[in-house]
């Protein structure tokens, strides 16, 4: 099935790529989408990505295009600075209750561009560690700006 998503995505054809993601559970066209995207390399992968989210906007796709942008394209010019509009609104479409799309602004302030301060990385961390007092990432940042 992958490589059915790959040649969609490579073809420009994201009107079956779309279809694909209709008939697919999410977790199995996210997996495929990224392994898709660590074998290929190409931006057309988010692009997919976002014309769903111009479709039907929620998290979840937020997140996908967050996880595109930060692991298999993150040697893309400008991935990182893109990706944390994508942290940042999965954050905000759960209303700073999803742990695991918190942890993602955590990760943007320790890459190399670092596009997330440690101001705002602490008070993320704050809301985390409300959350779930022994989540360790959290306690590492808190504990490290003491």
């Amino acid at each position: 099935m992958s490589n059915k998503l790959s040649n969609f995505v490579l073809s420009g054809d994201f009107e079956e790529a779309k279809k694909y993601y209709q008939n697919t559970s999410f977790k199995s066209f996210s997996d495929n989408l990224i392994s898709t995207a660590f074998d290929n390399q190409n931006i057309s992968n988010y692009t997919l990505v976002v014309s769903l989210l111009l479709q039907e906007e929620n998290a979840k796709l937020h997140e996908l295009a967050f996880s595109l942008l930060a692991q298999p394209l993150c040697h893309t010019e400008g991935a990182y600075f893109a990706s944390v509009y994508h942290a940042r609104k999965a954050v905000e479409l759960t209303d700073f209750k999803n742990v695991k799309y918190m942890e993602n602004l955590l990760f943007l302030n320790i890459v190399p561009d670092k596009v997330v301060s440690d101001e705002e990385a602490r008070e993320i961390a704050k809301k985390i560690h409300s959350l779930e007092c022994k989540n360790e990432l959290a306690n590492e940042l808190l504990n490290s700006n003491s």
